[in-house]
């Protein structure tokens, strides 16, 4: 039920009729947080050219999916690193490049700080990058379709006149002025609900969303809720369809996409910290080193398990590569003794004495 409450502006656009602010702010108020807390943590370049290209990668594979494209993420990324896959060429690899292409428009947007306006030719323009050369049974890219569907408006004249309704609610002074994370949640309910064109329309939805977000410098958390979406689709399908259903009452659905943003904004966090955590370690290491604390082969140990994530034993460094180069020639007990020091200085954890693991908070507050 949403809140009636909010006065109607001199037009008669009532914001209250679409979502219930009050029960989006708990959700609204930790993004804000969680936002502007990774927004002040600086990487090097190289961590985040890597966390743009994992994320793009992932995004794009998930956006994909959830629209029935059946490439793997590791197809996905080898078509983003070098063009080419073994997959034989049609739909499945065609829509794979053209979101590639999509998102470099993403990455293109330069915050201005203005809320942009969302036009019919926008949305066209979105859905003809989506579609270019993709056989959709006769339906042209860029043209909303002139044919039923399962879903959204039956005739063409109803898609039309719903596209028109729609942009002048999305670019209302009301929908202006709330949080792009809103705006942008409801721009994808709304225009996905109308479904105006043949085929595409989620992943059209979901640009959409991400171009309004983008503009915004929330770049990241744009592209990282395709992610969300794809691991919990049977809630993201059920919630939109019961949105649906209730007409003009899309808080539900907004709703579910706040948590979305949450939950990549925590992603994102704790990808950013893991970096910084990383880069402290290694000079905390180097460090125990100059100070005489650490041998050159008890930190090539550490440096290893932190590059391959590795947990070990006694035997494993023994007897497996690379660590075994570490230990050629050395007796076992050479081994232990290194791996009781490690974890007597809380480098290393251990529950049994028998495998071991990176600490984890050794350079942490408290």
């Amino acid at each position: 039920m949403v809140n009636k409450n909010i006065a109607v502006t001199a037009d008669g656009f009532n914001i209250a009729e679409f979502f219930d602010e009050n029960l989006l702010n708990d959700l609204l108020t930790r993004a804000s947080v969680l936002n502007g807390t990774i927004s002040d943590i600086p990487l090097l370049p190289q961590q985040a050219t890597e966390m743009d290209t994992d994320i793009a990668v992932s995004s794009i594979f998930a956006t994909a999916a959830l629209d029935g494209n059946t490439l793997t993420k590791e197809e996905v990324a080898s078509i983003y690193s070098s063009g080419t896959t073994k997959t034989k060429p049609g739909n499945t690899l065609k829509e794979i490049n053209n979101l590639i292409y999509a998102y470099r428009i993403l990455n293109g947007i330069v915050p201005d700080g203005t809320v942009p306006v969302i036009t019919q030719e926008l949305i066209k323009s979105l859905h003809k990058t989506l579609t270019a050369g993709i056989d959709m049974q006769g339906a042209v890219p860029g043209e909303y379709r002139d044919k039923p569907a399962k879903a959204g408006a039956k005739r063409s004249a109803d898609i039309e006149g719903q596209m028109a309704e729609f942009i002048e609610f999305i670019n209302h002074p009301s929908l202006m002025a709330v949080s792009p994370y809103v705006r942008a949640a409801a721009t994808h309910a709304k225009l996905t609900a109308i479904h105006p064109f043949f085929t595409a329309n989620g992943r059209t939805a979901r640009l959409v969303e991400a171009y309004i977000l983008c503009h915004a410098d929330m770049r990241h958390t744009a592209m990282s809720l395709s992610i969300c979406y794809h691991k919990n689709s049977e809630d993201y399908f059920n919630i939109f369809s019961a949105s649906k259903r209730a007409k003009r009452d899309i808080t539900p659905f907004i709703r579910f996409v706040l948590e979305a943003v949450n939950a990549s904004l925590d992603g994102l966090k704790d990808r950013v910290y893991g970096y910084l955590y990383d880069l402290t370690m290694r000079e905390y290491l180097n460090i125990m080193k100059d100070e005489g604390e650490l041998n050159q082969r008890q930190l090539d140990l550490v440096l290893l398990m932190m590059d391959g994530g590795h947990t070990i034993t006694l035997a494993s460094v023994q007897t497996q590569k690379p660590f075994s180069f570490l230990y050629s020639g050395k007796t076992e007990q050479t081994a232990r003794r290194d791996l009781k020091k490690l974890t007597d200085m809380k480098i290393l954890t251990t529950d049994d004495n028998k495998e071991y693991k990176l600490g984890t908070d050794l350079l942490c507050f408290g």
